[in-house]
């Protein structure tokens, strides 16, 4: 009886074992059977249950990559929710933030091939500095060459851009001129709700701000400024602005009220030194360009941008100001 006893707990105590090595995470953890009893049956069950939760856990793992592959967790992190499944219709924050509004111009002779490409290159970039940074990135659902980067209290906006233009022009130094990124960057502040929208079925995280939309409504217009790193004057009272190379670019009217809604700052900061050292060379001539600019006195001002121009023929700001003051000239 005692050798019958002691053959019959043999078995028992390795499924045991196997049964903790199992429940402590050694999922790959299999039985072999020695008998044709009803233990050994166990055993093909327990290897045949092993087997089909080690694969259900890696169907889950892989379909969690991929989702997050999808919604960052840094695209929740701001709403204080550690785990997806913690996130509601209507889970939000709402507050003062700083958004960059991005936006990345290829020329339209590329094949579809290099625009992609080219897309893919300027999107890590965004990533690996939001990373770092500790800033959201929220893409635009149909257009991957817009995007907005939401900064928490803390994080720098102003330098989360600059680190991006950093990171750019290290990028077209190395490619041909038709592969080169050109991308606009403007720094706003404003009241924002960021929350998740949808409904039963699908939840899609939201960035609700009417000066956000406003602004990316008119990105084309900033563009045509030629500066690459614009500042609106809500976000500018926000920051230690004497840390940065910037100048006052003029103002953003509303087409339909003719308001002036936002002054814009140029921050030139991403430059070259030798670009850096011509704009601040010219600034003062430049300033009170603008000055006379705003009072409508268009010749005066444009004989001043000129004169900025010709001390620094690449200051595509002067040049821009230029146009604009012989439009304005009578005929």
């Amino acid at each position: 009886l005692l050798a019958a006893f002691r053959r019959m707990l043999r078995p028992l105590a390795r499924i045991r074992d196997g049964l903790e090595q199992f429940a402590q995470g050694n999922r790959t953890v299999r039985l072999e059977p020695d008998t044709s009893d009803e233990l050994s049956d166990i055993i093909r069950v327990f290897n045949k249950m092993a087997g089909e939760i080690d694969a259900k856990l890696y169907s889950l793992r892989k379909t969690s990559e991929n989702y997050y592959r999808f919604v960052p967790q840094r695209a929740f992190g701001l709403l204080s929710q550690g785990d997806l499944g913690e996130l509601a219709l209507g889970s939000g924050v709402s507050g003062r933030f700083d958004v960059v509004c991005v936006s990345l111009a290829l020329s339209a002779h590329l094949p579809q091939e290099d625009a992609e490409a080219l897309t893919n290159r300027f999107f890590a970039i965004l990533d690996k500095c939001c990373s770092e940074s500790g800033a959201a990135l929220l893409q635009d659902r149909i257009n991957l060459r817009s995007y907005k980067l939401l900064c928490p209290e803390g994080t720098g906006a102003v330098d989360l851009a600059l680190a991006v233009l950093t990171q750019v022009d290290a990028v077209n130094a190395a490619v041909p001129m038709q592969a080169r990124l050109d991308p606009l960057l403007i720094v706003h502040r404003c009241e924002v709700r960021y929350c998740i929208c949808g409904d039963a079925e699908r939840l899609v995280p939201t960035l609700l701000a009417e000066e956000i939309d406003w602004l990316t409504a008119r990105q084309e217009a900033i563009r045509g400024l030629s500066s690459r790193l614009v500042v609106t004057a809500a976000a500018y009272a926000g920051i230690e602005a004497s840390r940065y190379f910037h100048r006052f670019i003029g103002t953003l009217n509303d087409s339909g009220t003719n308001a002036e809604v936002f002054g814009l700052y140029d921050f030139y900061g991403s430059g070259t030194s030798e670009e850096i050292r011509l704009i601040g060379e010219g600034l003062p001539t430049f300033d009170k360009a603008m000055e006379l600019y705003g009072a409508r006195r268009w010749y005066d001002a444009k004989n001043l941008f000129a004169l900025v121009l010709r001390e620094n023929p690449r200051d595509n700001v002067a040049r821009y100001y230029v146009f604009s003051c012989e439009q304005k000239l009578p005929a």
